[in-house]
């Protein structure tokens, strides 16, 4: 339930405002534990988290995605998102690989360079480098096919038990409406603003 001190006024032009509800990471983490009951090592959630992937991202939006991926891996949850390795995808990805958390990456097959034993498009968290340490963090890609990008959007919330939508532009946009209506109806989601 929101209540009124959790709503804030915006500007939409100077002669409207509208009332939008903001949430803080703890809010959602509370109401995710108000829909699915206690959540966290002991009863782990996959969280399909929705956000920008480009690399003119304000500084402030990239800090939250990595503190909310952070906070999931460190509750235990999985966080399975779009790979992007810019943007919010990034950054929380970033935040649950240090965490030790599961990373699920969902990309499209144009994505895979031939040959390579890397994806490019992907957040280095995905990559292979037996130069660099590895963290605890458990990572996993998996890779759509086909023509277009609806399988990739299917991918992404197979088995999520909520959608959690971080800044972005109209490719988050379109992925939050086409999973609300085709993939995950009646199911749970947050927008994430801050």
């Amino acid at each position: 339930m929101v209540s009124t001190q959790d709503v804030k006024d915006y500007d939409i032009s100077s002669k409207e405002k509208v009332n939008l509800p903001t949430y803080n990471k703890d809010h959602v983490h509370s109401l995710v534990e108000e829909e699915f009951g206690p959540c966290g090592l002991e009863n782990p959630l996959r969280v399909c988290c929705y956000g920008s992937s480009s690399d003119d991202t304000p500084m402030i939006f990239l800090k939250e995605a990595y503190t909310l991926g952070l906070t999931l891996a460190r509750r235990g949850h999985t966080c399975v998102n779009g790979a992007g390795a810019w943007g919010c995808m990034a950054a929380m990805n970033e935040g649950a690989d240090d965490g030790g958390g599961n990373i699920v990456g969902v990309i499209h097959e144009m994505f895979v360079v031939d040959g390579s034993d890397w994806l490019e498009g992907s957040h280095n968290v995905f990559h292979h480098d037996s130069r660099k340490p590895q963290k605890k963090a458990k990572r996993e890609i998996i890779i759509a096919k086909g023509d277009d990008l609806q399988q990739r959007k299917k991918l992404l919330v197979t088995g999520a038990d909520a959608l959690v939508v971080l800044p972005g532009g109209i490719g988050t946009w379109d992925e939050v409406c086409t999973s609300r209506m085709l993939f995950f109806v009646g199911n749970s989601y947050f927008n994430f603003n801050f």
